[in-house]
């Protein structure tokens, strides 16, 4: 692209962050988003929801979490799918505190939480809370279903549900 005399622009940048990020190669989604930062490109939700879930993607619960925070230091506001990739990414780090946390924030921020926000917090519990899982308003008995069955996949089955 460049070779041809075209720069990328936040469209282009976003897409492969996304792209490396859903290919699990959360290294180079952030490669890509440093390029982004160096080149002077403005970053938006999309970036930080984007590399967020990279990160969620490659286990990397710390670095999602500072990807949000730089979010909201550059005055974007958390949306409900960047406070969802960052539960998913907590859940995938066995952080079920803080995903619980963020999933109690975004009634605080007016957001709207979706069947993708509750799946990411309920794979949250999964690993050691799932009976929270049953406490949470909303959750409908085959998501509470869909708990044990973790529990049971993840070899915890010594408390049944």
């Amino acid at each position: 692209m460049q070779a041809a005399g075209l720069r990328p622009n936040d469209y282009t940048y976003n897409a492969l962050i996304s792209a490396y990020g859903k290919g699990g190669q959360w290294e180079r989604a952030q490669g890509v988003y440093e390029g982004m930062k160096a080149a002077g490109v403005a970053r938006d939700v999309i970036t930080y929801g984007s590399l967020i879930t990279a990160y969620e993607k490659g286990g990397r619960w710390e670095q999602a979490r500072e990807a949000f925070e730089e979010m909201k230091t550059a005055g974007l506001l958390p949306t409900t799918i960047t406070c969802t990739a960052l539960i998913g990414a907590y859940a995938a780090g066995g952080q079920w505190q803080r995903a619980e946390a963020v999933f109690m924030e975004m009634e605080n921020l007016g957001l709207q939480r979706d069947i993708f926000t509750y799946n990411s917090l309920l794979n949250a519990y999964a690993g050691a809370q799932w009976r929270r899982a049953a406490e949470v308003s909303d959750v409908s008995d085959s998501c509470f279903v869909f708990v044990c069955r973790r529990r049971a996949e993840r070899g915890s089955e010594s408390e049944r549900c």
